[in-house]
């Protein structure tokens, strides 16, 4: 999901505070299921990801969704919770689904997590800030009518610069996470590829090489 372009945030395991007050249709659901058997107390049920979307015509939209496997689904406990949850966004008027791992694009799903391992904060790679930033306009630079394998490619870059094996391909992730070089995320990534099998988002290009 926040892979997609119109996702402005991911809230995940959001709380759904005083669902008892907020849910207006209270037939038939059993609350006391999520009670401190002791105390009374209810539990705080959470929805996996409340998301915010910027629809084409520019307004804000959200959407509620509950991650769970197929056996879940099979429980009488799960399917009350998901009852209350279900009534709880309606009651709010936002949309509100289900989505099971057989819903996920695994490959997608994998290499997303792949790229998106490169975010984590540039000194954990030995790098200030200034220093990625100039390392991925270099790479886009020399990437931009080149025909080698990525591998081969992201060797080349790293003995150019005399960086750390590996740094080629750190930075690779990490214009692919930050969008500004595209490969078909639907496909695994395979740094046999060739670099030509990369497009170059036209906007990330350092200004001399900018394509017009």
């Amino acid at each position: 999901m926040e892979w997609e372009d119109d996702v402005l945030d991911i809230r995940e395991h959001y709380p759904l505070f005083n669902c008892e007050e907020v849910i207006q249709n209270k037939a038939g659901l059993n609350f006391d299921l999520f009670k401190d058997k002791d105390t009374g107390t209810p539990y705080i049920l959470s929805t996996s990801f409340l998301i915010t979307l910027k629809k084409p015509n520019g307004k804000i939209a959200y959407l509620a969704r509950s991650l769970k496997a197929d056996y879940e689904l099979e429980r009488k406990t799960a399917l009350e919770r998901l009852e209350i949850e279900r009534r709880y966004w309606q009651s709010q008027n936002i949309d509100w689904g289900i989505v099971t791992q057989k819903e996920i694009p695994v490959v997608k799903a994998k290499n997303i997590e792949w790229v998106h391992s490169s975010l984590y904060p540039a000194d954990e790679r030995g790098f200030t800030d200034e220093e990625v930033d100039y390392y991925c306009n270099a790479f886009v630079e020399k990437l931009a009518g080149n025909s080698t394998s990525i591998r081969n490619f992201t060797t080349q870059f790293d003995r150019l610069f005399n960086l750390d094996t590996g740094s080629g391909v750190y930075i690779f992730k990490r214009l692919i996470a930050l969008k500004r070089i595209m490969v078909d995320m639907n496909k695994k990534i395979d740094l046999n590829d060739s670099t030509q099998s990369i497009e170059i988002i036209k906007q990330s290009l350092p200004e001399r090489v900018r394509i017009l």
